[in-house]
């Protein structure tokens, strides 16, 4: 007699349809356990919205080398501090460019304006996109960042310095965070003026490796390839978060080819 898990898993995978979707042949197709709370990971502590935002849509000033732990550049290309450990100066890459898609057109590329405006929106109450989507940002408040950071300003269009109130050893590293991704100042602009502020949020824009297509609730998440990224195109054309809350359904699609990767 089959046990009950392997009878279930059976009836799953008879009542499997392969999934008609061009991701089969261009793309790659991964089965998630949730939906995204938002697109924008500084506004939730979420694993599944970290995973399906942070890395696919953005970049973060530095980056965490996954083999030595060491701190390399990303949006910024050199780094240094003051002897007094209370002031950090970036120099940010150039020639990269912001997604365009059929609901934003960027009229430049990423500058020190980007980062000044995902910081001042973290830090400054006041800020107008600030209380925007909830105004609650769990993993910067869990760090004391809006006392610890002093002011951060620019001192020409690729070069940004953060002031501390005191030194801090880790600062790097939080700004390597998935958490850390840097948005675009123009969009937000744009959608100021348009009165859907919100929008940065929920119809993201970033410099990833892919951008935005479509967001099904609770069904999928359709990524295109970022055109010209700086840190090489994406090898694929396509990345769909396949939402699935069952993980034994979600065995069953990986093993019918519905899916090509499947988190535990």
């Amino acid at each position: 007699m089959l046990k009950p898990l392997l009878l279930g898993l059976l009836v799953l995978l008879t009542g499997c349809q392969k999934q008609q979707d061009d991701a089969s042949k261009t793309g790659l197709i991964y089965c998630v356990e949730g939906a995204p709370q938002t697109f924008n990971p500084q506004l939730a502590n979420s694993g599944v919205t970290l995973d399906a935002s942070a890395r696919p849509l953005y970049d973060r000033l530095l980056e965490v080398n996954a083999n030595t732990l060491s701190i390399e550049g990303g949006l910024a290309t050199h780094w240094q501090s003051s002897e007094d450990g209370l002031s950090y100066t970036l120099t940010l890459r150039k020639g990269v460019t912001f997604h365009r898609t059929p609901w934003f057109s960027p009229s430049r590329q990423f500058n020190a304006d980007d980062v000044l405006f995902t910081y001042q929106r973290l830090l400054d109450e006041q800020h107008p996109f600030h209380a925007i989507s909830g105004g609650e940002y769990p993993y910067f408040y869990s760090l004391g960042l809006a006392s610890l950071i002093k002011r951060v300003y620019k001192k020409g269009p690729h070069e940004v310095v953060f002031e501390l109130n005191r030194p801090d050893a880790s600062f790097l590293a939080t700004l390597a965070s998935d958490y850390a991704i840097v948005l675009s100042a123009e969009y937000g602009d744009q959608m100021q003026k348009a009165g859907t502020p919100e929008l940065l949020d929920t119809r993201p824009i970033g410099t990833g490796p892919f951008s935005f297509k479509e967001y099904r609730h609770n069904e999928f998440v359709r990524y295109l390839r970022h055109p010209g990224y700086w840190g090489g195109e994406a090898k694929i054309e396509q990345l769909i978060y396949d939402i699935t809350p069952k993980s034994s359904k979600r065995l069953a699609k990986l093993l019918t080819g519905e899916c090509d990767v499947m988190s535990t």
